[in-house]
């Protein structure tokens, strides 16, 4: 699949796909869409994932996967939809590049092992529509910078 590089959308939501997702997923440098939650999937989001500039959707949740979010998140600068929820074993603190995607409108980090206190930085997503954080082991306060994320309805 990774020599595909005109490839746009992988959609492979609600089946039974195991294994960890390879590096060359890096190399799908036209991919706009990768939804592949409700499967199988494990081991860690690979580093390579950060080179897909043009990605708008990231949906990997209910998939077995673990680890941090990879440091560079933020280089994917077209990102709108993050959901990685319900993955169980996904830890380690929100990478503060993660507060540079400032197209995010949906981020769904919940139901995983998260941890560490929410940076002020939140107040960087000012499309933030919806915000799932529940079920993680975050701790101190919500940031009033969370206020500047004018467009939370969740």
């Amino acid at each position: 699949i990774a020599k595909l590089r005109n490839l746009r959308q992988i959609r492979v939501d609600d089946n039974s796909f195991y294994g960890e997702i390879a590096p060359a997923i890096g190399n799908l440098r036209q991919l706009v869409i990768l939804s592949g939650g409700n499967n199988l999937f494990s081991g860690t989001l690979p580093n390579e994932l950060t080179r897909l500039t043009t990605l708008q959707e990231l949906v990997l949740g209910q998939s077995h996967l673990s680890g941090p979010i990879p440091d560079k998140i933020g280089e994917l600068e077209s990102l709108a939809v993050l959901f990685l929820w319900d993955n169980k074993e996904m830890n380690g603190t929100i990478p503060d590049s993660l507060y540079n995607l400032t197209k995010l409108e949906m981020l769904n980090l919940g139901e995983n092992q998260f941890n560490g206190t929410i940076s002020t930085s939140i107040g960087n997503l000012e499309h933030l529509e919806t915000l799932i954080l529940g079920g993680n082991h975050f701790t101190g306060t919500l940031p009033s910078e969370l206020g500047r994320c004018h467009e939370l309805c969740e």
